[in-house]
């Protein structure tokens, strides 16, 4: 079951899987949008809210991610409703030496290098680049084509933009956004914002979510 429809892409992750994992099933939508309740997404129903759940032997998978802390919102009302939730990873990606959490999804074509970590609650989205001995922590948006070169450290809740690159060993703090297309050295303080080649910090949030 997917949480949330803002996400669309993922509904080409969940039928790739499906077509190559026999007993593998998607079941639909849960979102609490009134408006959409009882309709149709892309030929799978909105079965009902997040409460539809509760009681049900069903994993979910948190597909919100208009900004980390919505996101983190709706992992928290879901986990009201005590349930499992699903981990989703393309067939075309080789996690053998990869430690998963869960609600996680990786897309097609992601490279996941040996000895990664992927906090739970997290996105990395198709083309990524997880190089060897990278540390990504929780509520994460990790965003198509994006470079986390070999020991890059990444905390909890941060967004990384499509294409961005973060040279080795670099360490992105809780809350922090590098901007698509920036490469990022060093350090990034926490909830920092940061854009440009090299990237440069364009404000700092006074207090992160950590």
């Amino acid at each position: 079951m997917i949480a949330g429809i803002g996400f669309g892409d993922i509904l080409n992750l969940v039928e790739d899987i499906k077509e190559s994992a026999p007993g593998f099933d998607f079941l639909g939508f849960i979102d609490d949008k009134p408006e959409i309740q009882g309709k149709s997404i892309f030929g799978y129903p909105v079965v009902g809210k997040f409460s539809w759940i509760e009681g049900k032997k069903i994993q979910v998978f948190n597909s919100v991610a208009k900004t980390m802390a919505i996101r983190a919102k709706a992992t928290s009302s879901l986990m009201t409703y005590g349930k499992d939730f699903a981990v989703l990873v393309h067939p075309s990606v080789n996690i053998k030496r990869t430690s998963l959490g869960n609600d996680i999804a990786v897309f097609e074509n992601v490279f996941m290098g040996p000895n990664t970590s992927i906090g739970s609650h997290t996105i990395i989205h198709a083309g990524a680049t997880v190089g060897h001995d990278v540390k990504i922590g929780e509520n994460c948006f990790i965003a198509p084509g994006a470079q986390l070169l070999g020991g890059v450290t990444v905390g909890n809740n941060v967004f990384i933009g499509s294409n961005a690159v973060c040279l080795p060993k670099s360490i992105i703090g809780n809350g922090a956004t590098v901007g698509a297309g920036s490469v990022v050295s060093g350090t990034v303080l926490d909830g920092a914002t940061m854009l440009g080649i090299p990237a440069r910090k364009i404000f700092t949030l006074s207090s992160p979510n950590k």
